[in-house]
């Protein structure tokens, strides 16, 4: 059975002054729309860069627990001086967890997204839900050097 292009690629964004919901099955398309969104939220070409990044690395992340063309909820939204950026999968069984590669390891194909995210986030958590779980993170809307690294950094 063939599925119509518009149920393979369902992307459905509700967007308002502060940023945007999108609810879509997690494909390279749908990533792209989602960092176009990131792109309308008014925080600055800094600010954005490091949201395109974060939340690519939570969706990378969700699919790597539930696969493919998973349905996922993607949150974005400003407040103060943050802005909070939501990723939720079905999936409450495989919590996101730090890989064990330094982020200067040369032969590492993956397991840094977190790491990176440590660096950006003023903070980042994940909460079960009744529908699986929402990993989050509150990144600066005015980027400054980052206030902690981690111990591999440089090495």
């Amino acid at each position: 059975m063939k599925l119509k292009a518009d149920v393979v690629n369902y992307f459905s964004p509700t967007v308002s002054d502060s940023g945007f919901t999108a609810h879509m099955l997690a494909s390279a398309a749908n990533l792209r729309r989602v960092r176009e969104l990131v792109g309308e939220i008014n925080i600055g070409d800094d600010a954005v860069a490091t949201a395109r990044l974060v939340v690519s690395e939570l969706i990378a992340n969700s699919i790597a627990a539930c696969g493919d063309r998973v349905l996922l909820i993607v949150e974005m939204s400003t407040r103060d001086d943050e802005l909070r950026v939501a990723v939720h999968d079905p999936d409450q069984a495989r919590l996101p967890k730090r890989g064990g590669h330094p982020l200067n390891d040369p032969t590492a194909e993956s397991g840094r997204g977190l790491l990176l995210i440590d660096l950006l986030a003023n903070r980042w958590d994940v909460t079960l839900t009744p529908i699986g779980k929402r990993v989050t993170a509150w990144l600066p809307t005015a980027v400054a050097e980052p206030k902690r690294r981690p111990k591999d950094v440089g090495k």
